[in-house]
């Protein structure tokens, strides 16, 4: 019997695919979690700045008094005790601006719940960076913290 080339490469080609298709990738929840304590809070939302619609990179410039808006997505496997919002201004001191008790705000559109912080930027001189931190805990003490930095104009 004669054998074709081609029908050889087809077949190792679909061995090939079929045993990589047998591999698991990533399993999420066991990389979110620490042994003992659970799950730890989850939140990697583009973040728009809802006053202009500009994506708030690391960096963008703000007036000083001007104001900037954004919608923070998160969720958790495990219960949500509270969200903090943090401000330093240049070398200055971290100064809490919103410590508030977990609400429920689940948005069946973005399958998250959902806080809207605002801040607005403080009189400094120009070319001051501003670090602004919202931090997520829940009640078993884990948490992720969401950083941006801006700078003033």
């Amino acid at each position: 019997m004669k054998t074709h080339p081609f029908l050889l490469l087809c077949l190792a080609s679909a061995v090939a695919i079929g045993l990589n298709s047998c591999e698991e990738g990533a399993d999420f929840a066991p990389d979110n979690t620490t042994k003992g304590l659970g799950a730890y809070p989850v939140s990697a939302n583009t973040l728009v700045d809802l006053t202009n619609g500009n994506t708030i990179t690391n960096n963008r410039i703000y007036a000083t008094g001007s104001q900037l808006s954004f919608e923070l997505q998160y969720w958790s496997d495990d219960p949500i005790q509270e969200i903090n919002f943090y401000g330093t201004v240049g070398a200055g001191t971290r100064t809490p601006i919103l410590k508030q008790p977990y609400v429920p705000s689940f948005s069946t559109i973005k399958s998250a719940d959902t806080l809207v912080l605002t801040y607005r930027v403080p009189p400094v001189a120009a070319g001051t960076t501003i670090r602004l931190e919202a931090e997520i805990i829940n009640e078993n003490t884990l948490s992720v913290t969401r950083t941006l930095t801006i700078r003033t104009r």
